[in-house]
């Protein structure tokens, strides 16, 4: 079949708190903290270390960062008369409002990580392409499968035996059992007998560079239900988030000669998995903690946005997931908590949350949309 790219410019609403990182973290020794305004500033490297020649603080600076039993760059700043410069060193800033006083002197006291959100070489943050493109492909399994029963029934009748069974060897074998069910969607042998991906012919750009001012401070919660019962468990997880209402821009090209869908199949696709998703994972939460999205994104988002296991397995998932869970959190003869999660209707039994703008809410949820 002949090439034809189909280009689209398409823009994305984040409707909840995203972090998406890469693994770099900050400490209470590298920003300042004003506890006053709520305000956490990360320093311009350049501008600091020019202030802290100006005012022959260099050696001073070092042993600060050396000392293990030093935490905390704004009380040194203090005592050295720079806190004052704190605005003028300043690289960008960080509302940190979301935060409880406790989380704030945890940040403070302990010296604890941050985790920083990914940015671009010149500093901005972005939403990286394969992101997108991963919650993409995994929507577009799950449809093929809710279009196609008949061709998964035996590779579902496997899986629900083998959750059965115990070993750690069977996790692995679901796992192989769910690649092989996604290589038999997607991969194409070529003539000369390589093996493609269809979605090779589905390119995701990066998103345009993200306003610092786009970034907030946030700590995470877990919702659990436990004996029909919401309890709330506060996570020391402090991380930089992407504030609700930012509007984020990519760009999606699409090969019709490599593959048969277009656009409209693509935004249709996650609408169907997202609803998916609050059906069988979200339904016995409160619906004030799920705002509308059709997209999830990012880390701390939980196990569910990424299996394709609900729409394989339809009402017979809860069953397979408790099960699995059952083997692989069990310590030695200790057997899991989530042996019933069956008569909750719900497994796993933790919505991963985000508190914002004083309301708690599922992390990650965004909307996709095209860009008229």
């Amino acid at each position: 079949m002949k090439s034809f790219i189909e280009s689209q410019k398409l823009s994305m609403e984040v409707v909840s708190p995203i972090f998406i990182g890469n693994g770099e973290k900050m400490l209470n020794k590298n920003c300042i903290i004003d506890v006053y305004n709520k305000k956490l500033y990360v320093p311009n490297q350049r501008k600091f270390m020019k202030l802290l020649l100006e005012r022959n603080l260099v050696d001073s600076y070092e042993e600060f960062i050396l000392d293990s039993n030093c935490k905390n760059l704004s009380k040194w700043m203090k005592n050295n008369n720079i806190y004052s410069k704190s605005k003028e060193i300043t690289d960008y800033e960080l509302d940190i409002s979301n935060l409880e006083s406790d989380s704030i002197s945890e940040i403070i006291n302990n010296n604890k990580e941050l985790s920083v959100f990914i940015k671009d070489y010149y500093g901005m943050p972005y939403i990286p392409g394969s992101s997108i493109k991963g919650a993409i492909r995994t929507a577009l399994i799950a449809r093929y499968i809710l279009d196609n029963p008949p061709k998964f029934e035996n590779i579902k009748r496997k899986i629900i035996n083998d959750s059965k069974m115990r070993g750690k060897y069977i996790i692995k074998k679901i796992d192989g059992d769910i690649k092989n069910l996604e290589s038999r969607i997607f991969n194409t042998v070529m003539e000369d007998g390589h093996i493609k991906s269809k979605m090779s012919a589905i390119q995701v750009s990066d998103s345009k560079p993200l306003p610092k001012g786009s970034l907030s401070l946030c700590s995470y919660t877990d919702i659990l239900i436990n004996k029909d019962v919401l309890q709330k468990k506060s996570l020391k997880l402090f991380k930089e988030i992407i504030k609700p209402g930012t509007i984020v821009d990519f760009e999606v090209n699409i090969d019709k000669g490599k593959i048969e869908i277009d656009l409209d199949y693509i935004l249709e696709s996650l609408e169907i998995f997202f609803n998916l998703v609050k059906k069988y994972n979200f339904s016995k939460f409160n619906k004030n903690y799920i705002p509308n999205g059709n997209i999830l994104l990012g880390g701390i988002v939980g196990f569910h946005s990424k299996t394709i296991l609900i729409a394989l397995l339809g009402e017979k998932y809860i069953d397979v997931i408790m099960d699995i869970f059952d083997l692989t959190l069990k310590k030695g003869n200790k057997i899991s908590n989530h042996k019933n999660d069956n008569t909750l209707g719900v497994s796993p039994r933790t919505l991963k949350c985000t508190k914002y703008d004083n309301r708690i809410v599922k992390s990650g949820i965004c909307r996709i949309f095209k860009t008229v």
